[in-house]
């Protein structure tokens, strides 16, 4: 069933009972407030996790919410990584530095879908170097309280599978995944599955997997 006229963390409430409070991690946390999936949930007595990997977002997140860490998501540890900054110029006037795209791989950039939308805007791409995690050598060091997840929200612009492979689902457990498909990667589904997810809801490119 693919629902209707909602937004997203709508949605995620609707698989949670009233008042219930969890864990809440958000991989690509990019806006504090605005566009967050998260923000209800942290309003209303979940902890929530933020990670995000672009510097000039970090600012504004650590702001408003607790728990930020800056650092790309994937599924390995590296000391540094190449990461990709993109830059839009829509009006011809001042750069965007809050732009969507940025990612460790610029796979969105291969898509036919964005080819139109790319070839309208002006971007440029900076290059620089970050931290690269698994979410579980955060669990296994500065989260080892936590032992199991309520939701998972992955929107890392292309990198989403790479980041679920660097979690541990049978020991973690996930209640629900949430996560950015694109260009409907159908490994995506194949790989969850083994975990004994299911695909329970779509939402224009957004899925939502729930254990069995």
């Amino acid at each position: 069933m693919t629902p209707v006229g909602k937004y997203l963390d709508e949605i995620i409430k609707d698989y949670f009972p009233k008042n219930y409070t969890g864990i809440f991690f958000d991989i690509g946390a990019y806006d504090p407030i605005k566009i967050s999936n998260s923000y209800h949930f942290e309003l209303n007595g979940w902890d929530t996790y933020c990670f995000e990997a672009n510097p000039n977002l970090i600012h504004n997140l650590k702001k408003v919410r607790k728990n930020v860490f800056h650092c790309a998501i994937s599924d390995t540890n590296k000391e540094t990584s190449e990461f990709n900054i993109v830059y839009q110029n829509e009006h011809n006037t001042e750069w965007n530095k809050v732009a969507s795209f940025s990612s460790l791989n610029l796979t969105y950039f291969t898509m036919p879908c964005y080819q139109d939308f790319l070839n309208k805007k002006q971007y440029r791409v900076e290059k620089i170097k970050v931290e690269q995690r698994t979410l579980n050598s955060f669990l296994e060091n500065e989260l080892k309280s936590i032992d199991n997840i309520d939701v998972l929200e992955i929107d890392i612009e292309g990198g989403e599978f790479n980041c679920l492979k660097g979690i541990d689902l049978n020991k973690y457990t996930p209640k629900v995944i949430l996560l950015e498909n694109m260009d409907n990667n159908h490994d995506i589904i194949k790989y969850l599955n083994k975990f004994n997810y299911k695909l329970d809801k779509k939402y224009h490119y957004n899925e939502f997997y729930v254990k069995v």
